[in-house]
């Protein structure tokens, strides 16, 4: 188990640092980072994956039966099917799944490392992703010219709207 926490941790760590949420990817115009990103999937993570599963495939009958770790392992084995899949190939695919925090909670859990709540760090991964989704769009799409156009429009329809409901009450009640 220390060996899968191990790769778990590079693998955390390359995804934090050029990953498609981490500072340098959406605090620099820089397409060096993808790239980076795109090469460390390559030579580091699609091959941590893979030593994980075989670990994890070589040594579950180590643990008791039923495999809570098989389980888990199944989780983490869709994720990293998915994950290799989207490094390949370059058609993305959104719905794939993303990485199961559970299983690396359950890695740290078995090896008594202290983890957050499980709850609460979805909750921290949600608000940050929102907060990285609000910031490109108001710095790439806020000054683009239809986003100006369609919100001109969305004021003069509410106003229009407004005019019309106004004018129809007072002949309503007249």
């Amino acid at each position: 188990m220390r060996e899968v926490n191990d790769l778990l941790e590079e693998n955390r760590s390359i995804f934090e640092e050029y990953g498609p949420f981490s500072e340098q990817a959406t605090k620099r115009n820089s397409g060096d980072v993808k790239k980076v990103w795109k090469k460390r999937c390559l030579d580091t993570i699609l091959p941590n994956n893979q030593k994980i599963i075989d670990l994890i495939e070589g040594n579950k009958r180590n643990f008791k039966y039923p495999w809570e770790l098989d389980r888990q392992m199944l989780r983490y084995k869709i994720h990293a099917d998915s994950f290799k899949e989207n490094c390949l190939f370059e058609e993305k695919v959104n719905d794939y799944k993303l990485f199961p925090r559970e299983f690396d909670h359950f890695v740290k859990n078995k090896l008594g490392i202290q983890t957050q709540d499980l709850e609460v760090r979805g909750e921290e991964e949600i608000e940050y992703r929102k907060n990285t989704i609000s910031k490109y769009i108001n710095e790439y799409l806020a000054n683009h010219s239809f986003i100006k156009e369609m919100n001109t429009l969305n004021r003069a329809i509410f106003k229009g709207k407004h005019f019309l409901r106004n004018t129809y009450i007072q002949i309503y009640f007249k």
